[in-house]
């Protein structure tokens, strides 16, 4: 309330010292007010676009990266299951070797039991 009252007092001066009426010089004063808030208006409204903008562009930044991200997990994916595959050669790599190991060693023993047994008797 007083700075109504001081802006009151203010007109009053004006009007007393430039010989004016108090209306007209309140409508002058009204007006210079009203440009003010004008301008501050102007400013907020630019500063609030530039801050959309702002928002805007780190919206799509983040689209692009979350993008960006779930390409990069298909993509490990797809390599992961690449080496459950080569895992599961190698376990049937692995498998069949031993499978033909103990079957060269089976066909192996006869022969070689009887190589011991021309080797134990006497020629």
């Amino acid at each position: 309330m007083d700075e109504v009252r001081t802006s009151l007092d203010q007109v009053l001066k004006l009007s007393e010292s430039n010989g004016t009426s108090i209306s007209e010089t309140a409508s002058l004063a009204l007006n210079a007010a009203a440009s003010e808030v004008s301008k501050l208006i102007g400013s907020l409204e630019k500063s609030m676009g530039d801050s959309i903008s702002v928002t805007e562009e780190a919206g799509a930044i983040m689209k692009a990266t979350v993008d960006r991200v779930a390409a990069a997990v298909r993509e490990l994916e797809k390599a992961l299951e690449g080496t459950r595959r080569v895992i599961d050669a190698i376990g049937t790599v692995a498998s069949t070797s031993e499978e033909q190991a103990a079957s060269s060693e089976e066909m192996a023993s006869p022969w070689n039991r009887s190589r011991r047994g021309r080797r134990a008797s006497p020629d």
